[in-house]
């Protein structure tokens, strides 16, 4: 039987405390997986930068040990964030994915509008919470100062006591390892029966086993590499955000 969880998919909103999404997701009692996904495409438009990107990136770094101090640390991956919620899918059973309302722009709003829809279509609940004073689907502004008022009031929620940890991720022949900042080594001493999913967002990869690593996308530096070796009835996955990963057989 999959392990339940939650997922609380941040997005802007890098924090533990006064996080309506990360409480609630808390709340119920089940494993929960904190997820951020490092978007290429988003990093491609021209409203982005690398000054955008190194401030992102420290933040990342305090949110993974602020939610490792409280029971699971920060899950980072890259893709789309349909992908990476159906990656998990297929390991997990998935209560509910949990957010704030993000105040951004076209291409933030597009991505949320398709990412609910792809919910709906896959009957997966998906929670949203309002985290400032924008207030949506207002069919006029009249009284929105007292709503403004009414939400800006409200008491800070706190962090939640504990984060219930998501069981053992290498059970039933699966190796996962990841990374915000720092290289990671994979040695083998024995004959290799797995698939790999191996990925840098910027950084390089070494592989003994063959085949080399390819571009991610010809606007970010980041590698990626995908091969089975043997009868492929292991799962190995590796993902760091800066840093190499290097397979080293013995």
């Amino acid at each position: 039987m999959k392990q339940p969880i939650n997922i609380v998919w941040y997005k802007r909103d890098l924090r533990v405390d006064d996080h309506a999404a990360l409480h609630r997701a808390a709340a119920s009692g089940v494993a929960v997986i904190p997820l951020y996904v490092v978007e290429p495409e988003y990093w491609q438009q021209k409203f982005s930068s690398r000054r955008h990107w190194h401030f992102i990136y420290d933040c990342l770094i305090d949110l993974r040990q602020q939610t490792a101090a409280l029971g699971q640390p920060l899950v980072v991956r890259v893709g789309e964030i349909q992908n990476i919620v159906s990656e998990l899918h297929k390991d997990y059973s998935i209560n509910g994915v949990y957010a704030h309302e993000e105040s951004g722009n076209q291409w933030t709003y597009s991505r949320d509008k398709a990412f609910i829809s792809w919910c709906r279509q896959h009957k997966l609940p998906f929670y949203e919470y309002q985290n400032n004073a924008v207030v949506r689907r207002l069919k006029s502004r009249d009284h929105w100062a007292q709503l403004r008022q009414a939400t800006m009031s409200q008491p800070l929620i706190p962090p939640p006591e504990q984060i219930v940890p998501v069981a053992g991720l290498a059970e039933g022949g699966r190796v996962d390892m990841e990374a915000i900042n720092g290289d990671l080594r994979l040695d083998i001493i024995n004959d290799v029966n797995a698939e790999f999913d191996i990925e840098t967002f910027n950084g390089s990869i070494n592989n003994d086993f063959g085949p080399d690593a390819e571009a991610v996308s010809r606007y970010t530096p980041g590698k990626s590499l995908r091969f089975t070796e043997g009868d492929g009835s292991s799962r190995v996955r590796i993902k760091t955000l800066n840093g190499t990963i290097s397979l080293r057989g013995r």
